[in-house]
């Protein structure tokens, strides 16, 4: 029997019992003292009106009883889903982050600059959505677990995050100062030695971004997948809630 139900359950036997009280309070009593006398018809006009009003009194009772039910129901099941819907849409923000903090600078070349700032302006959008998320599920959800490893694993993006950034930028600046003395420079074998110098500075950059991206990604992964699993299971327990009141 769900909630609702056991609630109107009780609320009709309450009303049974109370009938018997009212018996017990003016039929019996109202009979006793008047002995063997036959009530008058005014006398039980007037105790059925009584008791008539107290029924409609108790029935609109019941039925405000039974409304304050269906809404409070209703917003239950509207929290619900947007508990849900908070939970997976800040997964997916954080898988996009997460692949997309760990993009290396593959494809680019001196005439991407323009690539290059709208890579880091994607990346900033991509943390803003991501905190955004962040910040509606902490305030619908009320697993205090869950919400410790949405954290962890917040944490542990935000490393990823800053270090893209960081190398974005390094990137970027090298970038620009190769350009501004590949342009100023008219000797061929300068233009040359140029070129070599920065293709090494370029491969030093990819190399340090892996040496120090390999740790903060696997610490990523491991606490994501936390959170990914304790969300499965947050929401599992949801859904049986739902059917258990449903029944």
């Amino acid at each position: 029997m769900s909630n609702y139900a056991l609630l109107i359950f009780n609320a009709a036997f309450a009303f049974v019992l109370f009938m018997l009280a009212m018996y017990q309070a003016f039929f019996k009593s109202y009979f006793t003292e008047k002995g063997k006398n036959v009530a008058t018809q005014e006398d039980i006009a007037g105790i059925t009106q009584q008791v008539e009003a107290v029924k409609n009194e108790f029935s609109k009772d019941l039925e405000q009883l039974r409304t304050d039910l269906q809404y409070k129901n209703q917003m239950r099941i509207s929290l619900r889903g947007e508990e849900k819907k908070a939970i997976v849409e800040c997964f997916e923000a954080m898988e996009v982050l997460r692949h997309f903090s760990s993009v290396k600078y593959l494809g680019y070349d001196e005439d991407n600059y323009e690539e290059i700032m709208s890579t880091i302006k994607k990346l900033d959008d991509y943390y803003t959505n991501y905190k955004i998320a962040e910040a509606k599920t902490k305030l619908y959800v009320g697993n205090s677990d869950l919400v410790e490893m949405l954290l962890n694993a917040g944490e542990a993006i935000f490393k990823q995050y800053r270090l893209a950034g960081s190398h974005y930028l390094k990137y970027r600046s090298e970038l620009a100062l190769y350009k501004i003395k590949i342009g100023n420079e008219k000797d061929l074998e300068q233009m040359k030695q140029l070129m070599g110098e920065h293709e090494r500075a370029i491969s030093a950059l990819m190399d340090t971004q892996g040496e120090e991206h390999r740790p903060i990604w696997a610490d990523a992964s491991d606490k994501i997948l936390a959170f990914r699993k304790a969300a499965y299971q947050h929401l599992l327990s949801m859904e049986a809630a739902v059917s258990q009141r449903s029944r």
